[in-house]
């Protein structure tokens, strides 16, 4: 499994100083990028494996395509070109087999990745994103490759930054993106995501790309004015240079922000008395909780909940504030597919049964099939896996009428129990979750809510 890195001060510093020189070059003269310079990049990001580039065919992937095909060359490395063909134009086939002509030429191996199946008819910005995000992961680990390199640039810091400075103006929404993340495909092993190029404008990658002689294809999609970041990118380029530029200085300046307030929820939920279990869920020291900043409090609350629910977004933060207050009040809570339930001196925060069982508009959850041929990612919040084959397995929630799995579990609320995945041969329960072995009855059930409430990895549902 490739590590995970945390980000240090110097780090941030690091950057700060990158966007500092960003800021300068966009008021200078645009020049081509160097294979030298695009080497310094990738030895910053400690990039010295086999690799993937994500190549939709535009002249930011192109310049990157380019860049790495010369980097691989000088490294003795290996490298792959993944081009995500969704299938939302008529002419997409087209342009991924034009990509793929160009970086055979380039001396890139090419795999195209097809978004497959009925597309959403709202969202369909951010679907396709996750299953870009989702078909690249699964690549590189059916690949065998660690990291994926991405040319998100200067322009998209920005651009992104002032999308969501008009929604909120959190230091966590505004942050700039990171220079490195880790992904998963689904139950998938991590892989890095790299993007080497955020310290370098889009003129400069157009540039690039002109003076190496290497064509691209612009998608008619950038400038539709129907979505919100052709707007953006619209009015960015009619405010020139400058503007982009401080937009990335302050997006960085937030990054650095949303790292520290992280590192304080995380501390604060271990100062809370914090605790996960097997079983999915997570307590709290009550008088803890009530005597800590009530700010501190609610924003690791809020990354609490969201991490023990497997929902893709936090609850709302004035909702999290009128749950936390309840609960001082003794009161349960309820909210964005969680329950936190007072008892004792311990604040448990666990799944809300009827989001698996069924409730008024929301279904219950299907059964799901379990073989050794591959984990499953069931609800968001647990890796199951098997190691003997079985044609009648399947993975259901325990719900109200399943007994005996107590015993297999330390405490926690009864109710809990009801929204935990139990492991069924037909009708007869055969495993759950076991805090002292990490397999029962050759079946593993590993709970995420710790690395959800960590944010380490993202994890991408199937497409």
């Amino acid at each position: 499994m490739p590590t995970v890195r945390c980000v240090s001060a110097l780090t941030w510093k690091w950057r700060a100083s990158i966007a500092r020189k960003a800021t300068l070059k966009r008021a200078g003269d645009v020049h081509p990028l160097t294979d030298e310079e695009f080497a310094r990049a990738c030895d910053e990001i400690n990039l010295n494996e086999q690799f993937a580039v994500a190549v939709s065919g535009g002249r930011d992937s192109m310049a990157l395509a380019q860049l790495a095909a010369a980097f691989v060359k000088s490294r003795g490395l290996k490298a792959t070109a993944y081009t995500v063909d969704h299938g939302l134009r008529a002419q997409s086939a087209a342009e991924a087999r034009q990509v793929a002509e160009w970086c055979n030429l380039i001396g890139l191996r090419h795999r195209t990745l097809n978004w497959v199946g009925k597309k959403p008819t709202s969202g369909v910005q951010e679907a396709a994103r996750n299953a870009r995000y989702f078909l690249l992961a699964r690549a590189a680990e059916e690949d065998g490759i660690g990291a994926i390199l991405t040319g998100h640039s200067a322009d998209d810091v920005a651009e992104t930054y002032l999308m969501r400075r008009e929604r909120s103006n959190s230091a966590a929404s505004l942050a700039a993106m990171r220079s490195e993340i880790s992904i998963a495909a689904a139950a998938g092993e991590p892989i890095r995501m790299l993007r080497p190029l955020l310290s370098v404008s889009r003129d400069e990658l157009t540039a690039t790309v002109k003076a190496r002689g290497q064509g691209f294809i612009d998608d008619p999609s950038n400038e539709d004015a129907s979505y919100e970041r052709v707007r953006i990118r619209q009015r960015l380029r009619e405010k020139g240079a400058k503007e982009t530029t401080s937009l990335v200085a302050d997006a960085t300046e937030a990054r650095g922000s949303a790292e520290k307030h992280r590192q304080f929820e995380l501390n604060l939920f271990k100062h809370t008395g914090g605790c996960f279990y097997a079983w999915g869920g997570a307590s709290i020291n009550a008088r803890l909780f009530a005597e800590a900043r009530r700010d501190f409090a609610n924003a690791m609350f809020r990354r609490l909940l969201r991490a023990v629910s497997g929902e893709d977004h936090p609850p709302a933060m004035d909702a999290t504030m009128r749950a936390a207050a309840d609960i001082l009040r003794g009161k349960t809570a309820t909210l964005s597919g969680a329950i936190a339930a007072p008892k004792g001196d311990k604040i448990w925060v666990y799944r809300e049964p009827a989001a698996l069982l069924g409730r008024a508009g929301v279904a219950p959850i299907l059964a799901q099939n379990l073989s050794d041929a591959k984990p499953i990612f069931w609800d968001r919040r647990f890796i199951i896996a098997a190691r003997d084959r079985s044609e009648n397995m399947r993975v259901l929630p325990l719900g109200a009428k399943n007994k005996g799995i107590e015993k297999l579990l330390f405490y926690a609320p009864r109710m809990a129990l009801q929204s935990v995945p139990g492991i069924f041969d037909e009708t007869t329960l055969i495993a759950g979750p076991a805090p002292l072995s990490p397999w029962v009855n050759g079946i593993n059930i590993r709970a995420l809510a710790q690395e959800r409430f960590s944010g380490e990895i993202i994890r991408f549902s199937e497409v």
